[in-house]
């Protein structure tokens, strides 16, 4: 593949790239993916006032931002559904989901945005544990354990969440313009190799903080609602997914996570979770 400006590493897979993404960890050898910036006549994915973007065969994404587009707003995109759509097509199960390593094994939150999958996260990230990956998660579930690879080591939190973790929000760089969110290092613990996934974690409204086991019926579809490109997935390739939804409630324990939507909630859900994954 041939070489540009930049090397990393995300997901498990060497990346060259044109365009800086200093989130990332840099990286050497042969690239698995790489991301150009090119004119595009047609557009795949399309951010408005950013850019757009088009993958090929899950080894290239080619890049065209919209003129004076923000960079952090741009490398958001990039590292979201631009990288999220080649790891689809890789063949990994990509989730709308936050994950942590507790104990050496990953444990995922699935959620709709604003439920508190990063909040979550970022408080046992607090309580000494790594951040997987925030927002998109990736899974190997073809072979035994699944596994999780490690995105990197940021995570976007609100102000309120920041100051609940004793961190000064107006310090931190917004995660792009106009954006609430603040981008807050998640670098101690972060895992150097793929994780095997403990447990999948659903978040559900509830009166008060509790665990309980889904049936498999409601396990997978929870699965294809919080997976990031469901709407995108084709008739060819829908009975792939709902195979690699399957494999997951068959080997991993898919659980709801009740909470009331309150910060002090997280915390005891942190807790809860924290005991659960520890047996």
């Amino acid at each position: 593949m041939p070489s540009t400006g930049f090397r990393y590493s995300v997901y498990g897979l060497r990346v060259s790239s044109d365009i800086e993404l200093p989130e990332l960890a840099p990286a050497s050898g042969p690239s698995d993916i790489s991301i150009r910036i090119a004119p595009l006549p047609g557009a795949e994915l399309s951010w408005e006032g950013v850019g757009s973007a088009a993958t090929r065969d899950g080894r290239e994404l080619v890049v065209d931002p919209s003129p004076g587009a923000n960079e952090s707003a741009l490398r958001l995109h990039v590292l979201g559904p631009g990288i999220g759509m080649l790891l689809y097509q890789r063949g990994l199960l990509v989730l709308h989901a936050s994950s942590v390593s507790i104990a050496r094994r990953c444990v995922t939150f699935l959620g709709p945005p604003r439920r508190g999958k990063s909040t979550l996260a970022a408080v046992l990230y607090a309580r000494g544990h790594g951040l997987v990956a925030d927002d998109v998660t990736a899974l190997h579930v073809d072979g035994s354990p699944i596994l999780a690879p490690p995105a990197y080591p940021r995570l976007r939190l609100s102000p309120q969440t920041l100051r609940l973790l004793g961190e000064d929000p107006d310090k931190l760089p917004r995660a792009r313009p106009g954006s609430e969110k603040r981008v807050w290092p998640a670098e101690r613990n972060f895992p150097a190799c793929s994780l095997p996934v403990h447990a999948v974690f659903a978040l559900y409204d509830g009166d008060r903080v509790a665990i309980t086991p889904l049936q498999p019926q409601h396990a997978i579809v929870e699965l294809i609602r919080h997976s990031f490109f469901r709407r995108r997935v084709t008739p060819p390739d829908a009975p792939r997914h709902l195979r690699q939804c399957a494999r997951v409630v068959e080997a991993v324990p898919v659980l709801r996570l009740s909470m009331p939507r309150s910060l002090p909630a997280v915390r005891d859900a942190a807790l809860l979770i924290e005991k659960y994954a520890q047996t």
